[in-house]
């Protein structure tokens, strides 16, 4: 991320010096027309296939400018897409165009103020930019707070906390290094997947309950139509839940399972109820042993 934020900051700084030095003073380039800036947006975007269908461009700055030593054209601009998201991106030909998006550039001035902003008024606010993400996703949201969390799998992570608590995760594609579109999930379902876990809203680990065990016995492939279940514990040191299950046609015998969850990597393990008793002195109350 830091990398092409210098990049494009160097890059719009030496355009325009660029420019000055050839008249021989310093100058702005004339801007360019809206035709001229949209076909501009829409070439680059394509030259990396970004997922973005271009509805809006403004170029930065165009011109010469100082990359990894060598004097090349380069134009910088800022896009807004049809999925909501804006970007910022630099083309420096014959090397692949490069960017990031919008939320990215403003985490970055949080940090520096000299920073470069999206200034085009559907990118301007970052809230209302990840709530019409998520709209265009099918997925309700009146943002309290967005915050870009950083690079994964060539792809930025951003969380946004929606009002009333819940919140989601949206990934979307690094331009230049990945062409996947743009997606989203819950917090509960990135938490469950390993993804990410919130921070800003309560939805982040799924709430435990008694359908989450029985929903363990049916990942694990264990055969089970409870008449009764009861959690008996958890334990101190693999922190796997103990949960008995009635199970009278599968398990006439009993059956105790020892199920860890998000905070335990020990393993899944069932036993029947004198097994239990003699592993882990387990007494089972609806099979007499």
């Amino acid at each position: 991320m830091i990398r092409h934020a210098v990049m494009i900051c160097a890059a719009i700084l030496l355009a325009g010096g660029a420019l000055g030095e050839e008249s021989g003073r310093a100058r702005a380039p004339s801007k360019p027309s809206e035709e001229q800036m949209m076909k501009d947006a829409i070439d680059i975007a394509a030259s990396i296939q970004l997922p973005c269908a271009v509805s809006e461009a403004n170029v930065l700055a165009k011109g010469k400018a100082n990359i990894d030593g060598q004097m090349l054209d380069t134009t910088n601009v800022e896009i807004a897409c049809g999925n909501g998201m804006g970007y910022l991106l630099t083309s420096s030909p014959p090397q692949r165009a490069s960017g990031y998006s919008c939320i990215a550039a403003d985490h970055e001035r949080a940090k520096d103020p000299t920073g470069v902003a999206c200034t085009l008024p559907v990118n301007a606010d970052v809230k209302k930019m990840a709530a019409n993400a998520l709209a265009r996703l099918g997925m309700a949201c009146q943002v309290a707070n967005v915050n870009w969390i950083g690079v994964s799998a060539s792809s930025e992570i951003i969380e946004v906390a929606c009002s009333g608590g819940n919140g989601y995760v949206l990934t979307g594609p690094m331009p230049g290094e990945s062409t996947k579109p743009l997606s989203a999930m819950t917090c509960a379902d990135a938490f469950a997947r390993g993804v990410f876990t919130c921070k800003m809203s309560n939805s982040g680990p799924p709430p435990i309950t008694m359908d989450t065990f029985k929903n363990a016995l049916v990942q694990h492939n264990v055969a089970c139509n409870a008449t009764n279940m009861r959690l008996i514990g958890k334990e101190t040191t693999l922190k796997r839940h103990i949960v008995e299950f009635q199970c009278p046609r599968e398990h006439p015998e009993g059956l105790v399972a020892l199920i860890p969850l998000q905070d335990s990597t020990a393993p899944f393990e069932t036993l029947n109820c004198a097994q239990a008793a003699e592993k882990y002195r387990i007494i089972c109350t609806y099979v007499r042993q």
